[in-house]
């Protein structure tokens, strides 16, 4: 009798590894052509008070509101060229207007996105919604962030 519980316990657990071993789909290199809108927030600080002014004027540092902050819909990232797990695109606010680079991972599903201030790590869950997290350090200040990608129109 335990060595039948044990069997079972041994198929079961053995099951589960291969389900997180190898997800259904994930082989095929997903295609994130199009037009994606930006919601979530994050927090931003100014390295010296001293420099707060100065940060005021960065325009792509936002207003340099210290503290939290929330980004609802003000930002668009535009997918326009593909080239297998290679893609680029813009990122587009009413204060910005950025090309962006990116890759897809060797998962499918991890997302890396260069820019100039610091890198961009997004999560593909599902075929049109990427959560997302990153760091940018400016001249006069930093931020953190985290925010979701939801797919307006492919």
């Amino acid at each position: 009798m335990q060595r039948y519980f044990l069997c079972l316990i041994m198929g079961i657990l053995a099951s589960i590894q291969v389900s997180f071993a190898a997800p259904a789909g994930s082989s095929a290199i997903p295609d994130l052509k199009g037009v994606w809108v930006v919601e979530g927030g994050g927090i931003r600080h100014v390295y010296h008070e001293s420099d707060k002014a100065k940060a005021e004027q960065e325009p792509k540092f936002g207003n340099a509101t210290e503290g939290p902050y929330e980004l609802l819909g003000e930002q668009q990232i535009i997918i326009d060229e593909q080239d297998g797990y290679r893609f680029s695109g813009t990122r587009i606010s009413k204060k910005v207007n950025v090309k962006i680079s990116a890759v897809i991972g060797f998962d499918n599903k991890s997302i890396y996105i260069a820019k100039k201030h610091g890198p961009i790590f997004c999560q593909l869950v599902s075929v049109n919604k990427m959560e997302c997290a990153g760091v940018s350090a400016r001249k006069y200040g930093a931020s953190a962030f985290r925010y979701t990608l939801t797919r307006e129109k492919h």
